[in-house]
């Protein structure tokens, strides 16, 4: 009851000591499923195997350009990643499951021109070209044991909804590569970001399992759902519990007391069994108000900490 995971971006430079410390960070703050450390841009992540493997995009600057029909890359980094992160949590002892996120179809077609004004987003057939590759990719990651949980991040849902695109090609982007990760046994959710009162029913339609949100800073996405509605679909709530983003350039550090409140409040309305902890966000904004990037990672774990400080005492009176 109330696991516990990070959505995986962290306010450190990429390079593998910072990996290392990502991971293990998570670990020593007592998070049930670690979440594969994303120190990069979490679209470049992917954009770059694309053109590195000619598959359809041409990265010029830090911009993707289409530059003909999208085909599945092997996603080597995020497999080296992969790798690496089992072997980091074998050596230390860890046996609990890893969290692998992989940015979602919209998003990068959201971020992918096709010609100056337009970006592929505009063109539902990019989409399915995009849908196609992204659950190659999940396919790719969900076959290794060890990751456990798999999630889609698709924050620019609601900017494809606006755009037009149909409801069936929204829930599609999300379920068809979350369906090759359950066939593999692995736990699936969908994270999105900001406010999601007009995105429920999309949301709920998919195959994730796991709902994700910013709720902590954001409490109005508590209205977006109901306990009926989550029983109806058979869903778990991601309950941001923590917050990541500012509020007036200053970042708070919340006490247990006021998290734990926070998500016995969401227990009572939801239901407990109903639960999956999580920060609002990623930390990787914390970079924008802190120079140093060794204090901004120093505010993470303070808040990875206080969330499974809190998740604990809530089991511990629960069970």
């Amino acid at each position: 009851m109330l696991p516990t995971t990070t959505i995986g971006s962290f306010p450190l430079e990429p390079s593998k000591t910072n990996f290392r410390r990502a991971l293990i960070d998570q670990i020593e703050a007592g998070v049930d499923y670690p979440a594969l450390p994303q120190l990069d841009d979490f679209c470049l992540i992917y954009l770059r195997e694309f053109a590195a493997q000619n598959c359809g995009i041409e990265i010029i600057g830090d911009v993707p350009w289409i530059t003909s029909s999208l085909k599945t890359p092997i996603a080597r980094s995020l497999i080296e990643q992969i790798e690496d992160a089992i072997k980091i949590m074998s050596n230390i002892g860890k046996s609990s499951g890893l969290k692998v996120q992989v940015t979602g179809a919209l998003t990068l077609a959201s971020v992918t021109k096709v010609t100056e004004k337009r970006v592929a987003l505009s063109y539902p057939s990019i989409v399915e070209e995009f849908i196609e590759a992204i659950t190659g990719i999940v396919k790719q990651l969900s076959s290794f044991t060890e990751v456990k949980v798999v999630f889609v991040d698709e924050p620019s849902l609601s900017y494809a909804s606006w755009l037009g695109l149909s409801e069936d090609l929204l829930i599609k982007a999300i379920s068809r590569p979350l369906k090759v990760a359950e066939s593999k046994g692995k736990l699936t959710g969908v994270h999105v970001c900001g406010d999601v009162r007009g995105l429920t029913q999309i949301l709920l339609q998919t195959s994730a399992r796991i709902l994700h949100h910013e709720f902590k800073g954001f409490p109005k996405n508590l209205t977006a759902y109901s306990k009926t509605a989550l029983e109806a679909y058979d869903k778990m709530l991601g309950l941001g519990c923590v917050q990541t983003a500012a509020d007036d350039s200053e970042i708070k550090i919340e006490s247990v007391g006021e998290v734990l409140d926070f998500i016995k409040s969401a227990g009572e309305k939801f239901g407990y069994e109903r639960l999956f902890l999580a920060p609002d966000c990623g930390f990787r904004g914390l970079r924008q108000i802190f120079r140093d990037e060794d204090e901004a990672q120093k505010v993470a774990v303070a808040k990875m900490k206080i969330m499974v400080e809190a998740a604990d005492l809530l089991r511990s009176t629960l069970l």
